[in-house]
């Protein structure tokens, strides 16, 4: 050991402090001797030789030692005066002799000692082999220091007393450290203390994990080392870059003070990984950008609908102004460009040119492609595998695809309904005004035709008469008292009349009339009128279709989403609700009829909320409709297609796109065949079916095992059937019923549903929906709903019968037909059915004759030998006719549309057939093919009544 001064000082201490707290002399010498040893940490054992009476010249006490840790192992370590020597075996074992030591071997063996003049011989032993020189050069200036620091212990007690306060004083400092060094060591941040040239001179443990290096390894290196740049004192958010041994680089906070230690100035540093917050920072900021893109796209959509709203813009100028706005709402405005193309002309955004990357969708109205939109991305990307388009962009387009979708139809629309205008207009204008002269007290003078054609009286009935007289009394006072002193005030006046025809029905006169000199120099007031009662009916109902128009924007998600009621069911009656929780939902239901026996009945749930949750809605509701179509049209049978084909047809096309957008649709897809009986139902993860039999106690709960539509494109869709029976109650509900939840934080269940059903069997349709509505809104204490809730209830009765039912066979001739309409006219002339009068009789009777020409035409070819029979049959609540053929099969979907322009003067008979009855049917059993038409009353007081 190369023991240096300040190592020598420390080993005097800690001996002041072992035999300063001893006043037996053996002991406070066995501790200096233990002390002494353990420090120098290279001898095994030693033993001083103390001389009680410093003039003695023998040693009368032995005092000896061995530390603890050499029990079992014994190593002896010695040192003699101030040149150790190395002893003889002869030495060794005299040596022994006058001082034995227990378990000692006296072989190979090094023994060193000193003189503690005046006080004795320090003897150290060490065995294996000798002290290096350098070692042992050292040991005797501190075996003088040892002696010296005995003879202070012995003879001066004041010594005694300032070694045991400079042991207190170092055990104080000592604790200080320890506790200092406790804090540096345990502290969570790094904590550098460096001098004032940023040189590092201590680096707690903190740090080494922050940078990664050993404190040993920094010790003396410049701070500078540490970062990737140079330091720099007033950075504006004390943050700055650090690199760690493995050469990866951070961000961290640095907070720097200087103190003063001992006379000398240090620095201290505090460091603080800056990461997280970094992190935070650039999260927030993309979470701005992401807003401030919402922001856009949102004012893009704002700015497109006032284009809609603006009467005075023409449909060019509107397309010109959504390709300008389009780009506006793209993450990347400059290098974005719109194209929207419409009836062979192309509007464009500023500076288009063509394209690296496209999005585009198309422009449909009134079920076909009518243009395209395309918004076109012209930067370059620094990554080939960037995509150009964010997701939501590619949802916007969706939208403003829709939106101007929406308006090209309702501008078709509305250029049919103005041509249609202009042509009446012109009809009723070739008609003539009328005109009517009275002389100054309102007595007529004269009337052209069109007056006496429209009031229904003879121009005799009406000359010599006053206006008045044909006034409806309520009325004349406005005659005496405004018009006749207007008219002499002001020579000329203009208004509205109310006059009374000779049926005593009403006509309003839109009239214009002015003093007038006649011939023979009398004054008399000349009038042009025009009846306009039918204009304001018209305008009546215009206004109410605009006021429907204004609340088409807040209602036309829920148009997508939500199918009409069927018709008229023969032994069924069924009412369906959705209340939205967020004015547009996920929920969606529609039904398909195939005959007032069968219907399909489709209730899903998109899974979310909002406008993403009714688009996929819409799109799955389109999809149904379509599957059906589809699959339809490839059955030869021209039966219908299997409910899980169409639900396996749905999924394998939706599938894909709802994995991306990480949802799924629960469903239940059920067919009720009140004929036969039989409900099958294919439930995919919705919630149960509830199914109440007529008598029972309780309610049975139906459930499918079929995975919701969008996990898997290889689904197979099990379907499950029922038997249902009059008097039975099905209800079909989303979980917005079952889990609504009340302040106690109870929900609805589907027990409480199903007892609920029970109590309330014996309501009909639309009252049960209506009574379950009112009770989860009383149940959770609240009219808004925290979920969208779908309610549809089905009571199957008894099916209807005839009232009347006529049948007869006619020759397939085309005159035949009189005597045709003359049989159905007969048989409905004392018709029960509530709401059908004489003009729905008529409407019946013409489709039906063009029926049957069309069988006399097309499916018998004109032959005469040919015959069909017409079954005429009255219910309660509509009227049908059946007509069965044995000729060719008639396939309606094969027939185009008719032009309305005026082009063609025939193919009109199934366009006029489809518009003058509420139900037609085509199908083929073993009796031939039969052609059914239904007419019903109001239909909207026939489905709800009774339920």
């Amino acid at each position: 050991m190369n023991s240096s001064c300040s190592e020598q000082i420390q080993v005097l201490y800690e001996i002041a402090l072992a035999i300063g707290e001893e006043l037996d002399l053996q002991k406070m010498l066995g501790k200096s001797l233990r002390t002494f040893l353990r420090k120098l940490n290279c001898f095994a054992g030693g033993v001083i030789f103390f001389h009680e009476n410093p003039s003695d010249s023998f040693i009368p006490k032995l005092i000896r030692s061995i530390p603890q840790n050499l029990e079992t192992t014994p190593v002896y370590q010695t040192a003699e005066k101030e040149i150790p020597r190395i002893m003889t075996r002869s030495q060794k074992e005299n040596l022994h002799k006058s001082m034995p030591l227990t378990g000692i071997a006296a072989t190979e063996e090094y023994y060193y000692y000193f003189d503690l003049n005046p006080w004795g011989v320090l003897l150290l032993m060490k065995s294996g082999s000798p002290l290096e020189k350098t070692i042992t050069e050292s040991l005797p200036p501190l075996a003088r220091k040892l002696a010296l620091a005995i003879g202070a212990c012995i003879n001066n007690k004041d010594l005694y007393a300032s070694w045991e306060n400079l042991a207190k004083a170092q055990n104080n400092l000592g604790m200080s450290e320890a506790r200092l060094q406790a804090i540096l060591d345990t502290a969570p941040d790094a904590i550098i203390s460096m001098d004032l040239d940023f040189r590092i001179t201590s680096f707690n443990p903190a740090a080494e994990k922050l940078f990664g290096f050993m404190a040993k390894e920094v010790i003396n290196r410049p701070f500078d080392s540490l970062l990737l740049t140079d330091y720099e004192k007033d950075t504006e958010d004390n943050i700055e870059t650090g690199r760690r041994k493995d050469g990866s680089t951070f961000p961290f906070e640095l907070h720097l003070g200087q103190v003063s230690l001992g006379g000398q100035p240090i620095l201290t540093g505090f460091i603080r990984d800056a990461t997280a917050r970094k992190n935070w920072e650039k999260a927030l900021a993309r979470q701005a950008q992401d807003l401030g893109e919402r922001v856009k796209e949102l004012n893009c959509l704002y700015s497109i609908s006032k284009l809609f709203n603006e009467e005075q813009t023409s449909t060019v100028q509107i397309l010109e102004n959504v390709a300008r706005l389009i780009p506006t709402a793209w993450q990347h405005p400059t290098d974005t460009y719109a194209r929207i193309s419409y009836q062979g002309r192309e509007y464009t955004s500023s500076n288009f040119i063509e394209p690296k990357w496209c999005l585009e969708k198309p422009l449909i109205s009134q079920g076909k492609k009518v243009g395209l939109i395309q918004v076109c991305c012209g930067r370059n990307l620094p990554n080939s595998d960037q995509e150009p388009f964010l997701r939501e962009e590619e949802n916007l387009i969706q939208t403003i695809s829709d939106l101007l979708s929406s308006f090209l139809e309702q501008i078709q629309v509305q250029d049919i309904v103005r041509r249609t205008e202009k042509r009446y207009r012109h009809l009723f204008e070739s008609m003539g005004d009328f005109l009517v002269v009275h002389d100054l007290e309102g007595r007529i003078i004269t009337v052209n035709p069109t007056v006496t054609k429209s009031l229904g009286y003879t121009e005799e009935e009406m000359v010599g008469k006053m206006i008045s007289d044909f006034i409806p009394e309520a009325y004349r006072n406005l005659f005496q008292e405004k018009y006749l002193p207007a008219i002499h005030a002001h020579k000329s006046v203009s208004g509205t009349m109310l006059l009374k025809g000779k049926d005593g029905a009403k006509h309003t006169i839109e009239y214009k009339n002015s003093l007038t000199e006649q011939k023979d120099g009398t004054i008399s007031i000349s009038g042009v009128g025009r009846d306009v009662t039918e204009r304001l009916k018209a305008g009546k109902k215009l206004a109410q279709a605009r006021e429907r128009e204004l609340s088409i924007g807040s209602r036309i998600q829920r148009e997508l989403l939500l199918g009409r009621l069927p018709g008229l069911l023969d032994g069924a009656r069924l009412y369906a609700l959705t209340i939205p929780s967020r004015g547009v939902d996920g929920d969606f239901f529609n039904f398909i009829q195939h005959s007032d026996q069968c219907f399909d009945f489709i209730l899903g749930d998109i899974m979310g909320k909002g406008v993403a949750a009714a688009l996929l809605g819409a799109a799955a509701k389109s999809q149904f409709e379509r599957a059906f179509s589809h699959l339809s049209n490839k059955t030869i049978t021209r039966n219908l297609p299997l409910i899980q084909d169409i639900v396996t047809y749905v999924n394998q096309r939706m599938v894909e796109k709802l994995m991306d957008l990480e949802s799924f649709i629960t469903l239940c897809y059920a067919r009720v065949d009140l004929k036969s009986g039989v409900l099958e139902l294919v439930d995919c993860g919705h919630t149960r079916l509830i199914h109440h039999r007529k008598g029972q106690k309780e309610a049975d709960l139906i459930m499918g095992l079929n995975m919701p539509l969008g996990f898997s494109k290889d689904d197979e869709y099990v379907p499950i059937a029922l038997s249902i029976r009059p008097g039975d109650t099905l209800l079909f509900y989303s979980d917005g019923v079952t889990e609504a939840e009340n302040p106690k934080g109870e929900f609805f269940g589907e027990d409480r549903l199903a007892d609920l059903l029970v109590q309330k069997s014996e309501k009909g349709a639309r009252e049960l929906v209506e009574t379950i509505r009112d009770q989860v809104v009383s149940f959770q204490e609240s009219e808004a709903m925290s979920d969208d809730l779908t309610c549809m209830a089905l009571k199957i009765y008894e099916p209807d019968k005839p009232l009347i039912c006529n049948q007869r066979v006619f020759p397939a001739r085309l005159d035949a037909l009189d005597e045709m309409r003359k049989f159905l006219r007969n048989t409905f002339t004392h018709t029960v059915a509530p709401g059908l009068d004489k003009e729905a009789l008529y409407q019946l009777e013409l489709a039906a004759h063009e029926a049957c020409a069309n069988v006399v035409k097309h499916a018998y070819q004109n032959q005469a030998d040919q015959n069909f029979t017409m079954q005429a049959e009255a219910f309660p609540c509509r009227l049908v006719v059946k007509i069965n053929h044995q000729g060719r099969v008639f396939d309606p979907t094969t027939v185009p549309p008719p032009p309305l322009d005026g082009s063609k003067d025939s193919g009109f008979g199934l366009y006029l057939i489809q518009r003058s009855v509420d139900a037609i049917e085509h199908r083929k059993d073993n009796q031939g093919s039969w052609i059914i038409l239904t007419k019903y009353p109001t239909l909207e007081k026939v489905i709800h009544e009774g339920g």
